[in-house]
């Protein structure tokens, strides 16, 4: 069964403790990542639950969005499989998708039971109703629901994505 809303403590509890009050090197990845500053930003559906750590310019994109009724992330994503999308995933773990930069496609296809981890994502789109939109995710984690993963063990499987991220970071880090 589907939660209403997000828990957002549970969630900012996670990314706490296993990146922002991290060891130094995590930290230092994560301010070469913004830059600076970053804002955190939940997306839940009845697929899925995504946190992204985005820049300050992008978080306030997202927040006139909003306010606008469009989606935070045009053509991000799409959870119907007839789509054609770059990437399609389904029952995958710690899929790692860095660095991409995708023009005018949908960049996901998301079945059930799926970890994803969005690092330095540039995405550019044309749409009826806002023109050009192009949008950068710094970084970002997508959970998608299915038969193993559900909304109450969502938040576990972020744990798992994070620290994932992180051996990932430390296993790059002597290259």
């Amino acid at each position: 069964m589907l939660q209403n809303h997000i828990n957002e403590e549970r969630i900012r509890e996670i990314l706490n403790y296993r990146l922002l009050n991290g060891p130094k090197n995590i930290k230092k990845h994560l301010y070469s990542l913004f830059g600076g500053e970053h804002q955190v930003y939940f997306v839940k559906t009845q697929h899925l639950l995504g946190v992204f750590l985005l820049s300050q310019k992008e978080y306030e994109r997202i927040e006139i969005y909003s306010q606008q009724n469009f989606i935070p992330f045009p053509a991000l994503y799409t959870t119907i499989k007839s789509r054609p999308a770059i990437f399609r995933l389904e029952n995958t773990r710690n899929a790692y998708i860095k660095s991409n930069h995708l023009k005018n496609s949908i960049g996901l296809s998301i079945g059930e039971d799926c970890t994803i981890i969005l690092e330095n994502h540039h995405q550019s789109i044309t749409t009826k109703e806002l023109g050009l939109v192009e949008y950068n995710i710094n970084l970002g984690f997508i959970i998608s629901y299915g038969k193993e993963i559900d909304d109450y063990n969502a938040y576990e499987y972020l744990d798992e994505l994070i620290a994932y991220t992180i051996k990932v970071w430390r296993e790059n880090e002597f290259k």
